[in-house]
């Protein structure tokens, strides 16, 4: 949600609020396509390639810097981009400081939140401390959440070494939200309702299952080491442990608990080299993931459905060099190496037995060049080829999905003179074998996808800010077009009495790739207006959308504007308070962000599910911090 306002961003909350479940698109690109990664260390599931925000909580209060690239990013993250990254680092406490805050507002939504920093010491140790507490009732029946973390860091500083050890841990307890609504309640004004838990009652009145929930935890520990040789030369290590367990409870036919418990191990090594003109950096990455998925019926007995175990094996070498040819120009290279290997063993949720290995062997090349014109001005272009390989969900619907493959080609510039600043960047995202959404979701809400052979996302992204007097203007426009050559829909066919006949297929030729606006923009104004007081405003605006691949208008959501107001309050009193006043969608419009579809013949009729997401109408939270 912080990086919403960013060039081609749209973002997502399942519960109509900030808080549980989370999601954003970058270019229209998916989460599974979007590389997260913390100190260097990726976060996204090994197997699902989805990053859950909602297992790491308020970890943008923990972060010393947040970095989004757009296309497909360097390789030095280990595995890589394939349309987006956002690169998260934990600063090193410097100075002796401490913080806490607490926010409440609509839908019973509450934040707690502190922390504590030694600073550095004498002797180079230096400690820090955080923890994070946030409870929502939810805008949509059933959108509760009740997630919490903790964070801690210790370690000691030379003169040419750091040491350091990290915690992060995660807890969540949220309610499902994942199913979504039926357009029919939607366009009735129903707006909050959700699904999720529903069952008919022995009166024959509509009841819910209370604990209709998803529950995990999750705890990341990492230790780096970093040393300067001296004459440019540093290195740099990190070995990561991340291990999780959950389940979420559901009742449908029969009341049942589905769990996941797995850990990730990772060491990334780097060794980065600077002499005059040239930088060269060189770096492994080695990941090994254990994943146990388990299902048991819990009522009316208890006995097991299904266990399936997984296994992914990773190998990423990159090396990157970076030279100064004259002052004005530079340029540089980057090559990387993936290995990966997958295997999946026994019966999953569906009761398929999903027996697989998968090896993949991918080379990444990637290379630009940057000019400089005069102090204020500069210049850019880059082409990258990436692949990406089949997600779990992908290999539970056909285990010869292929990998994808991408030509991203990114070409700019930027303009800075006095109060004002402006860049433009053309792209374009060229796809073969594009494992495309069909606009369905499984029942653990992942999304289905399948190959196209040809597809392409291009555009222009434009972005300027002025900052004249007590004033500062910023915005930005993103104008794409994001097709499909040529689409065919597979639609399940039944019988009047739902006797399953096989798919019918349905061929489309240049149709626009599902959940990718071709119209996104941002509009903001801030404003000093007395000392320690700073009013703001900002406005986004996403264009329509579809909501499958088949360009259909009835399939489609319609665009939105979404007006915010801010107001921010510094008060210098034995340390500083901050008053904070946010309300949110100011105008109250009634719209969805997010949608999925499944369609089939019954007897020669088109039968259609869908589940829309809608966002919350005006709202508000205000939040009270102190820092010393």
């Amino acid at each position: 949600m912080a990086l919403e306002l960013q060039p081609s961003v749209v973002t997502l909350n399942q519960g109509g609020t900030g808080v549980g479940y989370s999601s954003m698109r970058v270019r229209g690109v998916t989460g599974s396509q979007t590389v997260v990664s913390l100190n260097g260390i990726t976060l996204n599931d090994a197997e699902s390639q989805e990053v859950f925000w909602v297992n790491i909580p308020s970890v943008g209060s923990y972060l010393g810097s947040v970095q989004l690239q757009r296309g497909l990013g360097t390789s030095s993250n280990g595995p890589g981009a394939f349309g987006a990254s956002v690169d998260m680092d934990m600063a090193l406490p410097v100075e002796r400081s401490g913080e806490a805050s607490v926010s409440t507002g609509s839908f019973r939504t509450f934040t707690f939140r502190a922390r504590a920093s030694s600073g550095l010491i004498p002797g180079g140790i230096f400690a820090e401390f955080a923890a994070s507490l946030q409870n929502t009732q939810g805008y949509v029946r059933n959108g509760l959440a009740d997630v919490a973390s903790v964070y801690g860091t210790f370690g000691w500083r030379g003169e040419k070494d750091i040491l350091k050890a990290t915690l992060l841990h995660g807890r969540q307890h949220s309610g499902i939200t994942w199913e979504g609504m039926p357009q029919s309640r939607f366009e009735a004004g129903d707006y909050t309702y959700n699904p999720a838990g529903e069952y008919l009652a022995p009166d024959g009145t509509v009841a819910y299952y209370d604990n209709q929930s998803d529950n995990y935890r999750q705890t990341h520990l990492q230790l780096m080491y970093s040393h300067e040789f001296g004459e440019g030369l540093v290195w740099k290590t990190t070995l990561n442990r991340t291990s999780g367990s959950g389940y979420y409870e559901q009742l449908e036919e029969l009341l049942r608990r589905d769990a996941l418990d797995n850990t990730l191990h990772v060491c990334r090594t780097e060794l980065t080299l600077t002499r005059n003109r040239l930088k060269s950096t060189a770096g492994i990455y080695l990941s090994s993931y254990n994943g146990d998925h388990t299902g048991r019926e819990i009522s009316p007995e208890v006995q097991p459905l299904y266990s399936n175990s997984a296994r992914k094996r990773e190998l990423d070498a990159w090396i990157r060099c970076e030279w100064q040819a004259t002052p004005i120009l530079s340029s540089y290279v980057d090559l990387q190496y993936r290995g990966v290997n997958h295997t999946m063993d026994g019966p999953d949720e569906y009761g398929q037995v999903l027996d697989f290995e998968g090896n993949w062997r991918f080379f990444n090349p990637r290379a630009g060049v940057m000019l400089a014109i005069g102090r204020c001005s500069s210049l850019f272009a880059s082409a990258a080829f990436g692949h990406k390989e089949p997600g779990r969900s992908d290999l539970q619907a056909s285990t010869a999905l292929k990998p994808e493959r991408m030509l991203d080609i990114e070409l700019g510039g930027s303009h800075s003179s006095g109060i004002w600043r402006g860049s433009a960047n053309i792209y374009c995202m060229e796809y073969f074998d594009m494992l495309l959404e069909t606009g369905r979701i499984n029942a653990a809400g992942y999304t289905v996808r399948e190959n196209t052979p040809r597809a392409w996302r291009r555009g222009i992204e434009l972005a300027a800010s002025a900052s004249p007097g007590i004033f500062r203007f910023e915005g930005n426009v993103s104008l794409s077009t994001n097709r499909v050559k040529e689409y065919t829909a597979y639609v399940d066919t039944y019988s009047p009495d739902w006797t399953f006949l096989g798919q019918t297929k349905e061929r489309y030729d240049g149709t626009d790739i599902l959940l990718s606006p071709s119209l996104v923009g941002m509009v903001s104004v801030a404003a000093s207006v007395w000392k320690g007081c700073t009013v703001r405003t900002s406005g986004k605006l996403v264009g329509s959308q579809f909501w499958d691949n088949t360009s259909n208008p009835d399939r489609r959501i319609p665009a939105y504007y979404v007006q915010n107001l801010s107001l921010s309050q510094t008060l210098q009193f034995h340390g500083e308070w901050v008053l904070d006043l946010a309300a949110e969608n100011l105008f109250s419009n009634r719209y969805y962000a997010d949608a999925w579809v499944w369609r089939a013949l019954v007897g020669g009729v088109e039968y259609m599910s869908e589940g829309l997401f809608a966002q919350a109408p005006f709202n508000v939270q205000a939040r009270v911090s102190y820092r010393f």
